[in-house]
């Protein structure tokens, strides 16, 4: 579980490591059930991905967060497995959020991690990395 206030924006990353040039097409993001897409009614979302040869690092920003935004944040690459993290969004001025971290999770199977890093500094960072051995 990660914590943000409302009114910060949240941003959340997944990495996904894989065999050289064997990585995914497309990464999709979902808040609970919802696919996230940058031109949803919700608006402020912006998804970025970025490729290299042995990793794929997708994010999803989301400005100015309600309490609305609390869920299951999850990416899911078109080759397979998928990583979560769960958001709660905060109301009133509770002073900074702390940094918070947790490490490796064998919920996905024996071939994926997942490694979540919850930062604070103007704004919430959550990362997910997905290691996806084949």
């Amino acid at each position: 579980d990660r914590y943000i206030n409302q009114g910060e924006i949240l941003a959340v990353t997944c990495s996904i490591f894989h065999e050289k040039n064997n990585g995914p097409n497309t990464v999709v993001w979902y808040q609970g059930a919802a696919r996230l897409d940058y031109d949803s009614p919700r608006g402020g979302i912006a998804l970025q991905t970025e490729k290299t040869a042995t990793k794929t690092v997708s994010k999803v920003m989301l400005s100015n967060v309600t309490p609305r935004d609390s869920g299951k944040y999850t990416c899911r690459p078109d080759t397979g497995g998928y990583a979560s993290v769960d958001v709660h969004v905060k109301t009133g001025d509770h002073g900074p959020s702390p940094v918070q971290m947790s490490g490796y999770n064998a919920s996905i199977n024996a071939t994926q991690f997942i490694h979540f890093v919850f930062l604070l500094s103007g704004f919430t960072h959550v990362a997910i990395i997905l290691l996806v051995l084949r």
